[in-house]
């Protein structure tokens, strides 16, 4: 397996990228407990997880937590049995793991292998006031997955409100580069966040972060 990075968005928060590589074993990454329940999943989900320990133990310095999660699914490291300060998030998608962590924010992040199928599905996810704003530009795969990835990453934020794809407005985006930055509501509290993104050939990923 190998690292593709990991960038300190600020003092207290970090972003990381691993990709998979297929000889990745449990056995080097994750805590015994662990591993026993993990021998019941699929090959896949095995290496995801793994790899998600082994990014974590660069990124924090230690090797003593477990990730544990709430009742709504949202990840927390704990350590000695204890949840520890410090707040995570996880995404996955093909051949890729990415992880964002701080130790004084509420982080979230979000991580989709580009492909076609997202334009077959954008109706289920946009709001018509978006599509609006989509149809003032070239509706390409990148730009739906830019929404798509900024709607998951706002959820995984809010994850104990229970956010429909309908409650959630990301603003106009423009001219898309490489890395870059926009806005999303959540329209239940109106609260606005700023959703980063990262764009490479084959990734796209949006992350955010809020007190």
């Amino acid at each position: 397996m190998s690292t593709i990075y990991i960038k300190d968005i600020d003092q207290h928060t970090q972003l990381g990228l691993y990709s998979i590589d297929g000889d990745l074993r449990i056995e080097q990454a994750c805590p015994t407990a662990i591993c026993k329940d993990l021998q019941k999943k699929s090959t896949t989900r095995q290496q995801e997880t793994a790899a998600v320990y082994m990014l974590l133990r660069e990124m924090i310095g230690r090797h003593d937590f477990v990730i544990e999660h709430e009742s709504s699914g949202k990840p927390f490291i704990s350590i000695c049995g204890k949840p520890s300060n410090y707040k995570i998030s996880i995404s996955h998608t093909k051949g890729y793991v990415s992880v964002i962590v701080s130790t004084t924010q509420q982080v979230s992040v979000d991580i989709e292998y580009h492909s076609d199928r997202v334009q077959r599905i954008a109706s289920r996810f946009l709001r018509e006031d978006e599509m609006e704003d989509i149809n003032k530009l070239t509706p390409s795969s990148t730009l739906l997955l830019l929404y798509w990835c900024a709607k998951e990453t706002l959820y995984k934020l809010f994850s104990n409100t229970s956010l429909t794809f309908q409650n959630m407005k990301a603003s106009y985006i423009g001219n898309i580069k490489d890395k870059g930055e926009f806005a999303c509501k959540n329209l239940l509290n109106e609260e606005v966040i700023r959703i980063n993104y990262i764009l490479d050939n084959n990734l796209v990923l949006t992350y955010c972060k809020k007190y």
